[in-house]
């Protein structure tokens, strides 16, 4: 009877604690939908204010536009032309991640639907338990229910560092392919400054453009990693130190264009993205450091109570 009880109270307090978490998260995505909304809205205004035919350019693909500028020196590229490709790319970021957002927002909604009544839930399971104990062993109650208490807690908690850690692991691999393209594109421009032709110049650009769908792919991987993190932050007591990943797109995208013509920028752009790597990678490491804490005081836990049972 004992055991059946426990169960129940760990999936009631894990149940308690999802629709915590995903209420913040709820609130946090509609907060950074509005603010990408605006954000999507400022920059087509921009793309008109700098090209009038924004339309035209939208139709033409991300490589084509390129072609625009292959063959002319750095020093001959016009400035427009720049901040008008600049400016689309950061775009396009950002309707791509109004999209992703209003899908995150529906989702979350449909998981709370599913769990609405977990805090009556869990109420409802800890005093079944509470009031079983009392019937058959009153002398163990207030040593239990702390013991059992405990180890719910330290099931959700266990829960979350799970998820921080897979959020990381998704944005370290995104960042790798990210990488893994930015690296393509330098040897293509090493190619190209010793032996030059177009087809080494397209074939550069070409992965600079595969790398700009990666840096989307790595800038939400990073979104959902530092919303996991704020988690983390608010529903525990563990606190790592957050970064800012929510700029990452913009700040790589700031010096795309001109990275596209020099060779050594390129590099400044494979160096932006190796930091971020690093970044995360340390994270991850404080993230296991968690995990095997808590899952030591769990052991320990559980082993009390078995003792305290068998003792009874």
């Amino acid at each position: 009877m004992f055991e059946t009880q426990r169960k129940a109270l760990i999936e009631a307090e894990n149940n308690k604690h999802l629709y915590k978490k995903w209420s913040l998260d709820l609130k946090r995505a509609e907060q950074y939908l509005q603010t990408e909304t605006a954000k999507k809205n400022t920059l087509l205004e921009e793309l008109h204010s700098l090209e009038k035919r924004v339309e035209q350019l939208e139709r033409l693909s991300f490589s084509t536009l390129f072609y625009t500028v292959v063959g002319k020196k750095i020093d001959e590229i016009d400035e427009r032309q720049q901040s008008v490709l600049t400016t689309q790319l950061k775009y396009k970021e950002a309707v791509r991640t109004v999209e992703d957002l209003e899908k995150e927002i529906d989702e979350y909604k449909r998981k709370l639907q599913q769990i609405e009544h977990a805090k009556e839930d869990y109420e409802h399971v800890f005093d079944e338990k509470r009031l079983s104990i009392i019937q058959h062993n009153p002398e163990l109650h207030q040593q239990l229910s702390d013991f059992e208490l405990r180890e719910a807690q330290l099931y959700a908690e266990l829960h979350e560092l799970d998820d921080v850690f897979e959020a990381g692991k998704r944005a370290a691999s995104a960042i790798k392919d990210a990488l893994n393209t930015i690296q393509s594109a330098r040897n293509y421009s090493t190619y190209d400054i010793f032996f030059g032709g177009m087809i080494a110049t397209g074939l550069k650009h070409q992965r600079m453009d595969d790398a700009s769908h990666d840096i989307h792919k790595a800038q939400t991987a990073l979104r959902h990693f530092q919303e996991e993190l704020m988690d983390l932050e608010e529903l525990t007591d563990h606190s790592l130190e957050i970064g800012n990943f929510l700029t990452f797109a913009d700040y790589f995208f700031d010096g795309f264009i001109v990275d596209l013509t020099v060779h050594n920028r390129i590099n400044e752009s494979k160096l932006q993205v190796e930091n971020m790597e690093n970044t995360v990678n340390q994270l991850l490491e404080q993230v296991l450091t968690q995990q095997e804490k808590q899952k030591s005081e769990l052991h320990h836990v559980q082993t009390r109570y078995q003792q305290l049972v068998k003792e009874a």
